[in-house]
């Protein structure tokens, strides 16, 4: 890793809000940089409790339930414990946070909350114009009333250019693993390493993984059936003999939809190991998604062909954040599938 040496020693405690595994990846590399005796609390949101959560001595780990586990109340209850058993996290921390729109981190943005503040990791949001949606906007507004009533307050930012409101937030630092079309700059930008490896050899181009994601987030339905149907008709093409399904870990799983639309079964991945864990063990020729950061990372553990399937026209407020993806996949080698001919 670059030598970074601006975090301060003299706080009460490191805190990590993690949504998802580019964060806690992130986390697992900077726990280390704390000083010796200096507590750490870690916060997984990514739902159920993944195999590679940090265990060290003086680090503090809670599960928090998913979206697919509990209501957006039950996980605010369970988050107003966690603070009343630990209140050393409510003041002079160096606090690690992905985005202002999770109710988690902007408990920490206020300056009272922290004494340093920087942006982890947390995939596709740190590589393209990822603006909140009408409906994200009017949800974190209700936000505000839901953490009054549960004793957690809520800040909603308005009109964000970016989900990280990187130009707005006084951030300390950003950390990313790679700078290559890295769009939330904030402070100082440190390049984290990844564990280094020679990559994996390609395994069998008969043997296919496909990574699901919630692309309704970004798409209307129709564009999200016709994306999803370029996905089917891009697989069927590569004839492949296997197919392995992984459902997004904050996701449905929808493999009966991907066997009705392949013709055959396919197999499902464990929702909650990183597929660059699983990697070794599939002797896949491809994998392919949509815009999944995973594709970048895969990028780096396996020779095998990685593939974007975007979608060819989409709504004008997404129709920058898909720009900036084609454009940090490109540079990153990542393989763009030609959906003409799928």
């Amino acid at each position: 890793m670059n030598d970074f040496r601006s975090i301060p020693d003299d706080v009460n405690a490191h805190v990590y809000v993690c949504t998802g595994f580019e964060s806690l990846k992130a986390t697992a590399i900077l726990l280390p940089m704390r000083r010796p005796g200096t507590p750490a609390y870690v916060m997984w949101f990514g739902g159920g409790e993944p195999r590679y959560l940090p265990v060290a001595e003086g680090v503090h780990v809670e599960c928090f339930p998913g979206r697919d586990q509990a209501s957006y109340s039950a996980g605010l209850r369970q988050f107003r414990d966690f603070l009343r058993r630990h209140p050393l996290v409510q003041r002079n921390c160096a606090v690690f946070v992905p985005h202002v729109m999770h109710f988690a981190a902007s408990f920490f943005l206020p300056r009272r909350r922290h004494a340093w503040l920087a942006l982890l990791p947390d995939g596709m949001i740190n590589y393209a114009a990822r603006r909140p949606a009408a409906a994200e906007t009017l949800k974190n507004l209700a936000k505000t009333f839901v953490g009054l009533r549960y004793g957690v307050p809520y800040r909603p930012y308005l009109y964000l250019n970016h989900i990280t409101a990187f130009e707005r937030v006084p951030y300390d630092a950003t950390f990313t693993f790679s700078e290559k079309g890295l769009v939330t700059r904030a402070g100082a930008v440190v390049v984290l390493d990844a564990i280094s490896a020679d990559p994996a050899p390609a395994g069998d181009p008969r043997r296919i993984v496909f990574l699901d994601q919630e692309v309704s987030e970004l798409l209307g339905g129709n564009a999200e059936r016709r994306l999803r149907d370029h996905a089917m008709a891009y697989l069927r093409r590569q004839a492949p003999q296997t197919v392995f399904y992984k459902p997004h870990p904050k996701g449905l799983s929808r493999v009966a939809m991907v066997s009705s639309a392949l013709g055959f079964d396919v197999q499902e991945l464990p929702r909650t190991m990183p597929i660059e864990d699983l990697v070794g063990s599939l002797d896949a020729g491809e994998f392919v998604s949509f815009y999944s950061t995973a594709l970048v990372s895969l990028k780096r553990t396996t020779s095998a062909k990685v593939t974007a399937v975007l979608p060819s026209a989409v709504e004008p407020g997404a129709a920058a954040f898909f720009a900036d993806v084609e454009a940090s996949f490109r540079a990153q080698g990542v393989n763009i599938a030609d959906l003409q001919n799928a």
